[in-house]
């Protein structure tokens, strides 16, 4: 069955040693989970290459997956991905942790239209952007910096505002279409109820002729056996 009703959960990309989180539901201005595109198939119940399945990955990513996931994280955010580049010279362990569960996140994550795709990664950076001045404001007191730490704040917030439209344009183009299909099946399904209902309606017409045929039917080849019930 399609995942008619799963929400595409991506990170706001808030990397902890180059690991994005989780997004959360859709609260205000947060962002909102995307329905699965209208043309996505069903969710596959074993990882298959170029994407993981729901649910974890309890293996260690093949080297293709690996360099896979480390160049798009070099593409976005070249920091990021030194430091998992440093991780796995010093903490194998735990840069596989992370790698499994990046790989998680990117696998639902590269399904998203490219223009999405940026907004995530565009949304991650005014995050950040912003917690980095919020905590340089808390300790500042020259009047001159506060200006331009707040400056850097509203500026932030509007990137921040900017890629959250694209991800709520998206979310809500793709719920349209879930509507419409769910509409083409509820047209589908009325069809054949008001099919039945004809149907049921000439059989009472013909209640007596239909008796009637029964019964010879049942003179002519009569039941070998009793009913069960």
């Amino acid at each position: 069955m399609r995942r008619a009703w799963m929400w595409i959960v991506l990170g706001t990309a808030l990397l902890a040693a180059g690991c994005p989180q989780p997004i959360e539901p859709v609260v205000g201005d947060s962002i909102g989970p995307l329905p699965a595109p209208a043309s996505q198939p069903a969710a596959p119940t074993a990882t298959k290459p170029g994407g993981p399945a729901r649910g974890g990955l309890h293996r260690p990513l093949s080297a293709d997956e690996e360099n896979e996931l480390l160049s798009v994280v070099k593409k976005f955010k070249e920091a990021d991905h030194n430091r998992l580049v440093d991780l796995k010279a010093t903490d194998p362990a735990q840069y596989r942790a992370q790698m499994r569960l990046m790989w998680i996140w990117y696998g639902e994550w590269k399904t998203l239209p490219a223009p999405v795709q940026d907004a995530y990664w565009a949304l991650r950076e005014a995050k950040a952007d912003s917690a980095g001045a919020l905590v340089q404001l808390s300790g500042e007191t020259n009047a001159a910096n506060r200006e331009k730490l707040l400056a850097r704040l509203r500026q932030a917030q509007g990137r921040e505002f900017d890629a959250l439209q694209v991800i709520q344009t998206q979310w809500a183009e793709e719920f349209a279409q879930r509507i419409t299909k769910l509409q083409g099946e509820i047209d589908i399904r009325r069809k054949g109820l008001e099919t039945m209902r004809t149907e049921l309606k000439a059989r009472q017409g013909d209640r007596e002729k239909i008796l009637e045929g029964k019964v010879n039917s049942l003179l002519k080849n009569p039941p070998t056996s009793q009913p069960a019930f």
